[in-house]
């Protein structure tokens, strides 16, 4: 199929699951509902398929509220190489914030447990843009993320585990889990970075800069 035909598709078969689906049929996957889901999984890519962000959100937001986002398959798994859905790094307002709004409302939880491609998405865009690709015009959005993301994890000690992995993380050929060894002279000099930023995004908020401290001694 032709790429820009493949968009198309994936854009018409998002508009009928908006109309149609519900959280029961995406819950219970049949042999035509496992093809829809690579059509989902098409949807998150942004290579190739040149899917625009509309798309690419609204795609989210459905397995978001349906709280499937688990049943998408892990990054090796997917259709495409790796590339494809990791670069070029996120930076749409909309997308990142429906990525933070997966985390906090623990629709995220079972796709960290089971490694979907859509915990490695948020890990790879999130982290990429809080640690690296903030200026100017975009540190107020950074300070905000992370100001939500360490709200979330103070108050949900089940989310530590995800908030270590957001600060250990690195692209899927290095990237170390919490229970690995990370204490390379290189390694500590990145974490204590990141550490920083998050320090920096707490703007001198003590009980976030307390959260940041807590991390910090997880490491």
């Amino acid at each position: 199929m032709p790429l820009d035909s493949l968009a198309v598709t994936v854009s018409l078969s998002l508009s009928i699951a908006t109309q149609s689906l519900s959280v029961a049929p995406l819950s219970s996957v049949t042999h035509g509902e496992f093809e829809l889901y690579r059509k989902f999984e098409l949807a998150l890519r942004q290579q190739v398929v040149h899917v625009d962000a509309p798309v690419q959100l609204a795609a989210w937001n459905i397995l978001t509220n349906a709280r499937v986002l688990d049943l998408l398959p892990p990054l090796e798994k997917c259709i495409a190489k790796a590339e494809g859905y990791l670069e070029p790094i996120e930076d749409n307002v909309g997308i990142l914030e429906a990525y933070l709004k997966s985390w906090n409302s623990g629709a995220l939880d079972r796709a960290a447990t089971r490694g979907s491609v859509a915990y490695t998405l948020v890990l790879h865009h999130l982290s990429s843009f809080i640690f690296n690709s903030y200026s100017g015009d975009t540190l107020s959005l950074r300070n905000k993320l992370v100001k939500s993301l360490l709200r979330d994890c103070s108050h949900k000690q089940h989310h530590e585990g995800m908030m270590l992995n957001l600060i250990r993380y690195k692209k899927p050929c290095t990237f170390q889990m919490p229970d690995q060894n990370v204490g390379s002279p290189i390694e500590r000099s990145s974490i204590e970075k990141k550490i920083e930023v998050l320090r920096e995004a707490c703007e001198r908020n003590s009980s976030l800069l307390t959260e940041v401290k807590k991390l910090k001694s997880s490491l």
